[in-house]
Parts: C-alpha cells; sequence; structure tokens
C-alpha cells in the first residue's frame, strides 16, 4: 500500500460529539454522538428522513453543523472544506455515484489518486491495487458510463480508497443491487475491512448488509439517535423494530 501523504492526519478515531443540524429553524439531527475507530465498521441505520445522508454531508464538510464538533483523533475538523478533509484522511462515496462515464473504471480511481497530489507513479500503483482488491480487473479498461449499476457503485467504493482515508463513509452503496451483486458487495467490503486499517460508517437500508458486515450500528429516527449496539441487539431492540424493521 503507498505511503500516507504529509497532510494526513494519523488519528485512531473519528468522534462525532454533540452534533446538530437545524434547518430554518427544524432540527435534522439533535445532539448526536459517535464513534468510529480505525479497523472498526459501524452501521448507520434508519427510515427516510431520519437524518444519516445530513450526519455523513456534516462530517465529511459538505454541510455544517448548528452545533458541535467533529475530531479524527485529537484534531477538531469541524467546518473544514471536503477537499481538506480528505487530505486529512476522510473520504465517502456518493448515494447517485460521481464517477467520470467516459474515463474508464481505471482512469476513474486514478484520477481520484491524482486528485490528492499523489505523484503519478504512486497513483498508478495504488490504482493497481485497488482494482486487485475490489476485482474490477475484468473491467478496468471499460468506460464507467458502460458498466453495470453494481460495477458502477463499485467504482466509486475505488475513487475513494484511492485518496488513502483512514475513514471511509459509504453513503447508500448497495442500493440498487439485486441480491447477486449485494452478495458480492458484501464480499468486497469484508475484504477492504480485512486487508485496510480503516474506519467504515457504512449507510444502507440492506439490513442483511448491515448485519453481516457491522461491527456496532447506530440506529437513527426524526434525526435523534435511538439505539446503539451490536447487530444481535439492534435485531431485537424493541424500539428498532417498532420504529424500523417494522413490528413482529
Amino acid at each position: 500500500m503507498i505511503g500516507t501523504r504529509s497532510s494526513h492526519l494519523d488519528a485512531d478515531a473519528l468522534k462525532v460529539r454533540g452534533l446538530c443540524r437545524a434547518f430554518e429553524g427544524i432540527l435534522a439531527l439533535s445532539s448526536i454522538d459517535l464513534t468510529v475507530r480505525r479497523g472498526e465498521l459501524v452501521g448507520l441505520m434508519g427510515p427516510n428522513g431520519a437524518g444519516k445522508s445530513t450526519l455523513v454531508n456534516l462530517i465529511t464538510g459538505f454541510d455544517a453543523p448548528t452545533e458541535g464538533r467533529i475530531l479524527l483523533g485529537s484534531v477538531d475538523v469541524t467546518g473544514w472544506s471536503p477537499r481538506r478533509l480528505a487530505s486529512a484522511g476522510m473520504s465517502r462515496t456518493f448515494q447517485h455515484g460521481h464517477s467520470f462515464p467516459m474515463l474508464s473504471a481505471r482512469e476513474n480511481v486514478e484520477v481520484a489518486a491524482l486528485g490528492v497530489r499523489i505523484n503519478p507513479t504512486a497513483a498508478r500503483t495504488q490504482t493497481d491495487e485497488i482494482i486487485e482488491l475490489l476485482d474490477l480487473g475484468d473491467w478496468e479498461d471499460t468506460l464507467a458510463g458502460t458498466l453495470s449499476h453494481g460495477l458502477e457503485r463499485l467504482v466509486g467504493v475505488g475513487r475513494a480508497l484511492a485518496t488513502q482515508p483512514s475513514f471511509l463513509l459509504l453513503d447508500e452503496p448497495a442500493a440498487g443491487l439485486n441480491e447477486v451483486e449485494g452478495e458480492l458487495f458484501a464480499s468486497v467490503l469484508e475484504r477492504i475491512r480485512a486487508e485496510r486499517n480503516l474506519g467504515i460508517i457504512l449507510i444502507d437500508h440492506n439490513v442483511p448488509l448491515m448485519m453481516r458486515c457491522s461491527d456496532r450500528v447506530h440506529v437513527l429516527s426524526q434525526g435523534t439517535t435511538i439505539a446503539e449496539g451490536t447487530p444481535d441487539g439492534i435485531r431485537t431492540h424493541p424500539v428498532v423494530v417498532e420504529a424500523y424493521l417494522g413490528v413482529t
């Protein structure tokens, strides 16, 4: 794996403390506390409108909190720009994908590496590693705009990994995937966890994926935390069952 950049923060944890976001006086998030450590995957669940994407946008600098702090290790990064956060070790994917359709899968990953000022030789080497990690070798020269939905999602993950993150936020990466694609993505996610010491936040409505891959699950509803715990504990938590999983 390519060495980290000089601006990269060697943080052991991503911490959210008392995070709030109000839109025209209406709270979208209310006093959220969340910690993700390197090597840990935390699932973020909740119904539509619960505040999941708002939280990711705040953490990654695409929005600013009304109150609260975001820390990488001991460094307060609240209000940092997305580019500065990427250089410090924070990366993300997007619900609708941000790939360049007229570039190949390989070129999409390599461009992302070059975007954080990795030199061209290192970017090529890192791209080789990511293509292998994500099993994209058969499609690396295929234009991203012609890939299947599932493969395009993997390219998005590859672009995020190309920035050499310490913390990776995946915003509904399995949305729209069929059962086979979902299984493939779960396997890839487990491989990423095994081979790279990342802290990962996973947002998705795919409950089996969430329960299979998460160390802990954090559940939001109407902008507040209603539960946090192991997958087994969350699966049977009465408030979560009623609010999100459905009354059984």
